[in-house]
């Protein structure tokens, strides 16, 4: 089974996770490692995709957000933390449209963007490692470029 760097998993789960269910979709071979990005675009320019990537025992279907709930649930898991004091506030903001919206901007007066962005990064990290441990995929995890400054 192949290995697969942690930044290209990364790239497919975003991916993924950027277009409403089933509009952007990816696809891990389990023989060789290549990721396949599917797009229900129509101006999306995409390569050669296997007829049979929907074949689960030769291909992994990489989740978006919603899979590994990374979308409302973290919200409120970050809110449980940060502010526990606002959670009945933000559970309200996210019962209607535009909720990730107004999410956002109760985090910019609390001054915690930064915090919000951390918090989403590595629980998104956390997440697809434990996807791909789940379902037998070896990950590399990427070693930071050596700063070319020194």
């Amino acid at each position: 089974m192949p290995t697969i760097p942690l930044s290209k998993l990364e790239e497919a789960f975003q991916w993924a996770s950027a277009g409403f269910a089933s509009e952007m979709e990816a696809y891990i071979s389990k023989e060789t490692g290549k990721i396949y990005f599917v797009s229900d675009s129509e101006d999306a320019e995409e390569e050669e995709i296997p007829e049979d990537c929907d074949d689960s025992d030769l291909y992994w279907f990489v989740p978006n957000k919603n899979d590994l709930d990374l979308g409302k649930m973290l919200a409120i898991r970050f809110v449980e933390e940060y502010l526990p004091d606002e959670l009945d506030q933000v559970s309200d903001i996210f019962r209607r449209k535009g909720g990730y919206g107004r999410f956002k901007a109760l985090l910019e007066v609390r001054n915690l963007m930064n915090s919000w962005y951390k918090f989403e990064s590595e629980e998104t990290k956390k997440a697809i490692l434990e996807w791909a441990e789940e379902q037998g995929i070896t990950v590399e995890i990427d070693r930071p470029k050596p700063d070319a400054s020194l």
